[in-house]
């Protein structure tokens, strides 16, 4: 089974969140979506979240700083894999491009003006739900 971890960022006032403009893969060309990645071997979930995190970002957190939120996953014949999301309020305005895949902050208001992921549409009003229970862990 594949194994991802994606991560919402939002400044501590909680009115942006950071998004990676995608250039890969195919299905997510030039789409806006959280920052993260594969999950190595011999990680847990929240060590590669810091780690994409920091690789995409530039910005080094803490495995503590991220709250989980969900985890989706998709066992059908022709793939199995899963993604677990989480977020984090951090000092946003630090964090710059590291790859070929551009990092901008967005103003959580003006969201759905750009082209996201469609499950951001409903996981980032999620993680800003203030009666938001831990999911998972």
């Amino acid at each position: 089974m594949k194994s991802y971890v994606c991560g919402f960022a939002f400044s501590k006032d909680k009115r942006n969140v950071l998004l990676i403009k995608k250039n890969r893969p195919d299905w997510q060309k030039g789409l806006f979506n959280g920052i993260g990645g594969h999950i190595e071997n011999g990680e847990i979930p929240s060590q590669a979240m810091v780690r994409e995190f920091c690789e995409k970002a530039g910005y080094k957190t803490y495995f503590d700083s991220w709250i989980p939120l969900i985890k989706i996953l998709d066992s059908s014949i022709f793939h199995e894999w899963e993604v677990y999301f989480f977020f984090t309020f951090q000092d946003i305005e630090c964090c710059r491009t590291m790859t070929d895949e551009e990092i901008i902050i967005i103003p959580v208001e003006d969201l759905f003006q750009y082209t996201i992921i469609k499950n951001l549409k409903w996981l980032i009003p999620m993680a800003l739900d203030k009666d938001l229970k831990e999911i998972f862990y």
